[in-house]
């Protein structure tokens, strides 16, 4: 029981303690893994949330950064056709 409950605090102390350089590394690549997933929850939510209004550009628009790129350009539905989508590098 003692050497488990030993084991763990020395892994407890080797994870947080600021003096490795690893800890650094794996801090880095933690924060990196959630700000991938925020960023995904963004892009799902703004893909359902302008998708009740303008269903059909989820086909259209496939990937995640020009999706949010002609909505921030586009606005209204109404404006598509009159939108210059070659600023934002997206084919018309």
């Amino acid at each position: 029981m003692s050497l488990g409950l030993a084991h763990t605090l020395s892994r407890f102390k080797l994870k947080f303690s600021p003096d490795k350089a690893d800890v650094m590394i794996m801090q880095a690549v933690g924060l990196l893994d959630d700000l991938d997933k925020e960023l995904n929850n963004f892009a799902m939510r703004l893909r359902e949330w302008y998708g009740w209004h303008f269903p059909e550009m989820g086909k259209i628009v496939t990937e995640n950064l020009a999706y949010a790129k002609v909505v921030k350009l586009m606005g209204l539905k109404v404006k598509a056709k009159d939108t210059k989508f070659r600023k934002i590098g997206v084919p018309e």
